[in-house]
């Protein structure tokens, strides 16, 4: 009876040790599986900016491409006004001279 009852003790120790070896296993794999599920997390999150990021990039090539046309356009604008205001200028001129030249030639004749 107390070989019988040594074989169980012994038995239920080697359960009871097996047991905390499973616990141990399931907290290491339970801590293992949060540890994946944050970095995975971490990776979409990660992903996630990068495309913000690129979309943000985007955007400000768009404007900055905008930006360039509005000044090219502006520019443009500019400069036809200015030759406008030299033809203007130079119109003036003309007819300013040719109505000098008829009072000289009234004055003279």
């Amino acid at each position: 009876l107390d070989l019988r009852e040594n074989t169980l003790t012994k038995q239920l120790q080697q359960l009871q040790e097996e047991r905390k070896q499973l616990e141990l296993e399931k907290r290491d794999a339970e801590s293992n599986m949060r540890e994946a599920n944050y970095f995975k997390l971490l990776s979409e999150l990660e992903s996630s900016l990068n495309e913000k990021e690129k979309k943000r990039q985007a955007h400000l090539e768009e404007q900055r491409q905008r930006n360039l046309k509005y000044n090219d356009d502006q520019r443009k604008l500019n400069n036809e006004k200015e030759l406008e205001i030299q033809r203007n200028v130079q119109k003036q001129q003309r007819s300013d001279e040719q109505a000098f030249h008829q009072r000289y030639v009234t004055y003279i004749g």
